[in-house]
C-alpha cells in the first residue's frame, strides 16, 4: 500500500525523549492522517494509539493500534498492515469489543450470569445505579422477527444545563432515546424491566438525545419525585471533568458489575461499528480494559451510561460499548458528551443554593434534599422523603445545627447548607 498523508519529522518520529502524554499527542497526530486509509482495508475494523503488545503481554511502548476481525496470514500483500508507517510502528490485534449494542428481549433473565446486579430502587437520585425508559420498544431480530425490548442502563451521573443550570439525569442515547428521541419521554428508577413501578418511579424526562461520530449521549430533566445528590454510589463526589490519557488507572460503578476498575489502554480510537441497527463509525474515542488485580470484568450489558472517572474523582467519559467478553469498553470522551449535549458537570455554588433560606412550610425538590442529607448525617427517626417542611424537620435542622456549632433557628441558609455538604 502507498501511504500518501506526508512523513513526520525525524524529530517528531523519535519519542523515546518525550514524556507518555506527549508521545500520545504525537501519534495522535499521525494516526488521524493515516486511519482512513487503514480503515479502506476489508479487515481492519477499529485504529487507535496505544500500546503495544508482544508475546499477549502488555509492553509500554506506544504505537498504531489496529484492530481487525481476525489475524491470518491468508491475506493480499496489498491489504497487509506495514509494521512501521512513515517510521511509525504499528500493531495488529484482534477485535476484542463488540460493536453492536446489546438489545434484550423482555422474556430474557434480568440477571444473566452476573451475581452483582443492582436493580435496587434508590430514595435519592445520584450517579451509578438503574435507569431506564418507562416502555419497551420494537427491533428487528436478525431472523426479521419482531420484539419487545428494553435497553437496561445506567444513570453515569447528575450534571447541569449549561445555561439553566437545570439538573440533568446523563446516560446514553441508546439507553434513553433507544427507538428514536421523544421528548419528554418517562424516564424510570428502577426502569420496567428492573421491576420498576411506572406509577411511583418516574424520576425525569427525556430532554435532549444525540448520537454522532464522537458521543451516544442523552440527559434527563429531573422531577419533584426525589432528591439527587451529584455524587456517584462506591466512588463519591465528582470534582469536575478531565482528558483521558494513555496508561491512567480508571473507574466505573454501573447498574450490572457495579464498582470496577481498568486501565486506558488505548485513545484515538476510530472504529467501525453497527449503532442503533445502521453502519457507523465513532471517531477519538477511549477504550478501557479491566485491572484483572481488581476486577473480574470492566462492564457488562446494563452498564451502558455509566462515567468513568480517574483516580482524581474527574469524570473522563461516558460508557458507550462493551467488550464480548466484558474485559474492554469504548468510551466516550468527557469533552464531546459536554459539547454534544451543552451540559457542565458541576454546578456553580449559587446554582445549588435556594434563592431565599428553606424554612417552615416549605415544599418541593429543595425539601427532599434537605431530608435526604438529614437522613445521611444521621438524625433519627429517619424523615419521610415527602417535599413538606413541617415541624419535625423544623426539629431535625436545629438538631443538626447544634451538632455544627451554628444557630439552631431552623431556618435553612448557606451555613446550613455547605455543612450539610450540599454545596
Amino acid at each position: 500500500m502507498a501511504w500518501k498523508s506526508p512523513k513526520l519529522n525525524r524529530q517528531n518520529t523519535k519519542c523515546l525523549y518525550m514524556t507518555r502524554r506527549e508521545t500520545t499527542t504525537v501519534l495522535l497526530a499521525r494516526k488521524s492522517q493515516i486511519e482512513d486509509q487503514l480503515l479502506a482495508l476489508p479487515n481492519v475494523l477499529a485504529v487507535a494509539v496505544g500500546y503495544r503488545y508482544s508475546g499477549g503481554k502488555r509492553t509500554r511502548q506506544q504505537v498504531i493500534s489496529v484492530h481487525v476481525g481476525r489475524k491470518t496470514d491468508d491475506i493480499a500483500s496489498e491489504h497487509r498492515i506495514p509494521s512501521r508507517i512513515n517510521g511509525i510502528r504499528t500493531d495488529v490485534l484482534e477485535l476484542a469489543f463488540d460493536t453492536h449494542p446489546p438489545h434484550l428481549p423482555l422474556s430474557r433473565s434480568l440477571t444473566g450470569s452476573s451475581a452483582a446486579l443492582d436493580i435496587a430502587r434508590y430514595g435519592t437520585i445520584q450517579g451509578g445505579i438503574a435507569i431506564g425508559l418507562s416502555r419497551a420498544h420494537t427491533v428487528s431480530s436478525q431472523d426479521g422477527q419482531k420484539l419487545s425490548v428494553y435497553e437496561p442502563g445506567t444513570l453515569g451521573a447528575v450534571v447541569f444545563d449549561r445555561s439553566t443550570q437545570q439538573p440533568l439525569l446523563l446516560s446514553n442515547y441508546h439507553v434513553l432515546a433507544a427507538s428514536g428521541f421523544h421528548s419528554n419521554a418517562p424516564v424510570m428508577q428502577p426502569s420496567p424491566g428492573d421491576k420498576g413501578n411506572s406509577q411511583t418511579d418516574v424520576v425525569a424526562t427525556l430532554k435532549k438525545a444525540v448520537y454522532n461520530e464522537w458521543a451516544d449521549c442523552a440527559v434527563a430533566a429531573l422531577t419533584d419525585q426525589r432528591p439527587y445528590q451529584t455524587a456517584i454510589v462506591g466512588i463519591g463526589a465528582i470534582n469536575g471533568a478531565a482528558t483521558a490519557y494513555v496508561g491512567a488507572a480508571v473507574r466505573k460503578r454501573g447498574r450490572t458489575t457495579q464498582l470496577t476498575y481498568g486501565t486506558i489502554e488505548q485513545v484515538g480510537l476510530t472504529v467501525k461499528a453497527q449503532f442503533m441497527g445502521k453502519p457507523f463509525v465513532f471517531r477519538d474515542q477511549l477504550l478501557v480494559r479491566v485491572n484483572p488485580l481488581r476486577s473480574i470484568a470492566f462492564a457488562a450489558h446494563g452498564d451502558s451510561g455509566a462515567v468513568v472517572v480517574d483516580n482524581q474523582n474527574n469524570i473522563i467519559g461516558l460508557l458507550s460499548l462493551i467488550g464480548k467478553d466484558g474485559q474492554t469498553a469504548v468510551v466516550n470522551p468527557i469533552s464531546a458528551v459536554m459539547q454534544a449535549l451543552d451540559i457542565s458537570i458541576a454546578a456553580p455554588a449559587h446554582a445549588l443554593l435556594p434563592a431565599l433560606p428553606l424554612r417552615f412550610r416549605a415544599k418541593g425538590q429543595r425539601v427532599r434534599q434537605l431530608q435526604a442529607a438529614l437522613n445521611r448525617h444521621g438524625y433519627t427517626p429517619a424523615l419521610a422523603i415527602d417535599g413538606v417542611f413541617g415541624k419535625q424537620l423544623v426539629a431535625a435542622v436545629q438538631w443538626f445545627q447544634r451538632r455544627q456549632g451554628l444557630s439552631p433557628d431552623g431556618i435553612v441558609g448557606q451555613g446550613t447548607w455547605r455543612a450539610l455538604g450540599l454545596v
